[in-house]
């Protein structure tokens, strides 16, 4: 049958408050992370609650530091001297620059405490100064002007531009420094859709995370599906998106021939669900490519699989300031 916009159980209802409250999730992280077939509520993350989440987050994120700080002294002792932090030395004037080489030069120290400084300014980084740092370049990389990531006006989420001269290292970029930043506690306001964090988690994008990201497209899409006329003389739709690029409109065939194949009540689910995957996945593969290389280069481990993490600037908390909303998968 069709399939549209389902009515979903809220996945607050399986946070458990005895579990959140009374349980030692330090201790309970360790059993976890032992791998001897120990009881772990880190393996059920649907009754943890975010803030839950976000203390298991910095326990893997202090424990992958603390042994990449231990490493570096060890290696100091006999190869000579190496830094225990990840240093970071930037102009201002030059930011996405610098950041690009620094970056690409420390691949090894991604995982190492973050350790900020601006060329030509005095002063040792103790926190202030690494979230400056993280605060103006992702802005910069984030900024609709930069180009390689659109805003949609009705629901003031970004996601890639699939129109953007940049392609390769500027995405990858940006997806190591939301890791950097997840490692170092660092909270950045940024406004993706929970699209993106779904599809670090390996799911597939359907009409609801369309209409989160778009809602007059998501609405006008599901229309279609839930239309109990004849859809083909109705919509008069066929197998193809049209989108303006470069000033010029294009048209994509979501299907070989696709301006010939129209759609009819036995094949609009179809229909729907090739568009929703064009415009969430096929469209930007290049760019979504590159943000996840550099976002798994650093939190590509076993806590990635476990939580959705994501850096949500919602309504509700804009008077107390941004945070991190880190949800179960369902």
């Amino acid at each position: 049958g069709r399939r549209g916009l389902h009515d979903r159980l809220d996945y607050r209802k399986f946070y458990n408050d005895a579990i959140n409250q009374e349980v030692n999730l330090k201790e309970d992280y360790r059993r976890w992370k032992s791998q001897r077939g120990e009881f772990s509520f880190c393996d059920h993350p649907f009754v943890l609650e975010p803030s839950s989440k976000s203390r298991v987050l910095m326990y893997d994120a202090t424990a992958q530091m603390t042994h990449e700080f231990e490493g570096a002294i060890l290696r100091s002792l006999f190869v000579g001297a190496t830094s225990p932090y990840l240093v970071v030395k930037v102009r201002r004037s030059h930011l996405i620059h610098d950041t690009l080489l620094q970056m690409g030069m420390r691949k090894d120290d991604l995982k190492k405490p973050l350790k900020v400084q601006f060329a030509g300014e005095d002063g040792i980084d103790e926190g202030g100064v690494q979230k400056e740092f993280m605060q103006v370049v992702t802005r910069q990389l984030l900024d609709a002007q930069f180009g390689m990531f659109k805003i949609n006006e009705d629901s003031n989420l970004m996601y890639f531009n699939q129109h953007t001269f940049e392609i390769g290292l500027e995405f990858e970029l940006i997806g190591t420094l939301l890791g950097v930043a997840i490692y170092n506690s660092i909270i950045l306001d940024i406004h993706f859709p929970m699209v993106v964090y779904k599809r670090l988690k390996g799911h597939k994008p359907d009409i609801h995370d369309l209409t989160v990201l778009d809602p007059q497209l998501g609405r006008n899409l599901q229309k279609m599906v839930d239309f109990e006329g004849d859809v083909e003389e109705t919509f008069g739709q066929v197998f193809q998106v049209a989108f303006e690029a470069w000033g010029a409109m294009v048209t994509h065939d979501l299907v070989p021939n696709g301006g010939d194949k129209h759609v009819t009540n036995d094949n609009v689910q179809e229909y729907v669900d090739r568009y929703v995957q064009w415009v969430l996945v096929d469209s930007v593969q290049q760019q979504y490519d590159a943000f996840h290389k550099g976002f798994m280069r650093v939190c590509g481990g076993q806590v990635r699989r476990v939580f959705f993490v994501s850096y949500l600037l919602f309504s509700e908390t804009i008077r107390s300031g941004a945070h991190w909303f880190i949800c179960s998968s369902p």
